[in-house]
C-alpha cells in the first residue's frame, strides 16, 4: 500500500543486537511495507552480523547504520536525514517498542487528508517483555496512555495543553521533512546528549512537535511499549526532588530557547515569564500528584494490583494476534 511505503521508522539503539533482530521479525510478521532504519550507537560495530541476518531471511526493506557515540536524538536527526527523500512520515521508538501496521497506515492516511495536522497518534500498550539472551517471552500487558489530542488552531492553546497534560508526541507518526528540523534545532540547543539529557530532551521536542501543527488521535492499534528488567528509566534516579527540581529547571530553560528560536510568535501573546510559569505550576502539581499517588497505592496496594491483572488480561486478549509477532 502506498501509503505505508512513505512511513519510515527510525529506531536508535545501542549494544543490544538482539532486541535489533527481534524488532525485525516483527515487523516482518506484520508484513509492514515501510522503511525500517536502525540507528546504532553501540561500542563494537554490529553493522556486518546484523547484514548478514537480513541477507539469511531476506529482509529487503531494513537497514542498520554505525553512529558510535551519538545520543538518542542525534541518532533520530541522522535517521530523518537518511529517510527523507523517500519517506513523507516518520515514527521514531526505542528498539524493545512495536508501532503497529495498522495504526501507522490509518495515521498516515490522516495525515494525507488534513495538512493543519502535524502528528498522529493512537491507542497503546505496555508489555513486559522477559528477555534471556536470543529468547523473548511477553508476560503482563498495562496500558500506556489514554487518549489524547490538540485541536486547537493557536500554538498558545496547544502550548498549554501539552505542559499541562503531557504526552509523548515523539512516539507519534510526523511530516518528516518538519520534524527533521525540530531535531535539528533540539540538537543544537543541548550541548550533553547522554542518557541523564534525554528525559529533558524529549519533552522539549515533545513540545516542540506540539507548537508545529495539531495532533491527531485515530483510534486504531497504534503502538507496543516493550518494558523488561534493566530498563533505564532516569526519574528513579531522583529519589531526591530537590535534584528533580534543578533538572527540570534545566530542562524548561532549554525550552524557552527552542521555543523563542522557532516559535517566535508564541512569545508575542505569551512573555517569556508566562511560559516559566505555566511550566513551573505544572511541575509542582506533578510533583504533588506524585506524593499524592504514592501514598494512595500504599494504602490500596491489593485493589490496585487486582484491577491491574484484570486489566492486563482484557488488553493481552485484544492485543493477542500482535503479541503473537513478539518472538
Amino acid at each position: 500500500m502506498r501509503v505505508e511505503q512513505d512511513i519510515g521508522i527510525i529506531i536508535p539503539t545501542k549494544n543490544r543486537l538482539e532486541w535489533c533482530k527481534l524488532r525485525t521479525r516483527f515487523h516482518s510478521r506484520s508484513e509492514f511495507q515501510g522503511q525500517i532504519l536502525f540507528v546504532d550507537s553501540s561500542d563494537a560495530n554490529p553493522v556486518l552480523d546484523f547484514s548478514e541476518f537480513l541477507s539469511r531471511n531476506k529482509f529487503s526493506n531494513v537497514d542498520m547504520v554505525h553512529l558510535p557515540d551519538s545520543g538518542v536524538h542525534q541518532a533520530i536527526e541522522f535517521g530523518l536525514l537518511h529517510i527523507q527523500p523517500n519517506c513523507k512520515y516518520a515514527v521514531i521508538s526505542g528498539d524493545d517498542d512495536f508501532h503497529l501496521p495498522s495504526g501507522l497506515r490509518a495515521a498516515g492516511k490522516f495525515l494525507d487528508s488534513n495538512l493543519d495536522y502535524f502528528s498522529v497518534a493512537g491507542p497503546a500498550i505496555t508489555l513486559c517483555i522477559e528477555a534471556l539472551e536470543e529468547k523473548f517471552a511477553c508476560k503482563t500487558v498495562s496500558k500506556y496512555w489514554d487518549w489524547f489530542s490538540l485541536n486547537a488552531d493557536f500554538e498558545e492553546d496547544r502550548f498549554r495543553e501539552i505542559v499541562g497534560n503531557y504526552h509523548n508526541l515523539e512516539f507519534s507518526l510526523k511530516r518528516t521533512d518538519g520534524y527533521l528540523e525540530i531535531m535539528k534545532e533540539v540538537n543544537q540547543e543541548f550541548n550533553n546528549h547522554g542518557f541523564e539529557s534525554s528525559r529533558a530532551l524529549e519533552y522539549c521536542a515533545s513540545v516542540a512537535i506540539a507548537l508545529e501543527g495539531k495532533a491527531a488521535w485515530i483510534d486504531d492499534y497504534f503502538l507496543i511499549r516493550g518494558d523488561h528488567q534493566g530498563r533505564p528509566n532516569i526519574f528513579a534516579e531522583f529519589i531526591d526532588v530537590s535534584k528533580k527540581l534543578q533538572f527540570l529547571s534545566m530542562r524548561n530553560t532549554r525550552l524557552v530557547n527552542l521555543i523563542s528560536r522557532r516559535h517566535s510568535d508564541l512569545l508575542k501573546s505569551l512573555s517569556i515569564k508566562e511560559i516559566y510559569d505555566l511550566m513551573e505550576r505544572t511541575t509542582e502539581v506533578d510533583l504533588e500528584l506524585e506524593n499524592q499517588s504514592n501514598l494512595f497505592a500504599k494504602i490500596s496496594e491489593s485493589f490496585i494490583r487486582i484491577k491491574k491483572r484484570l486489566s492486563s488480561f482484557r488488553l493481552k486478549f485484544l492485543y493477542r494476534h500482535f503479541i503473537t509477532w513478539i518472538q
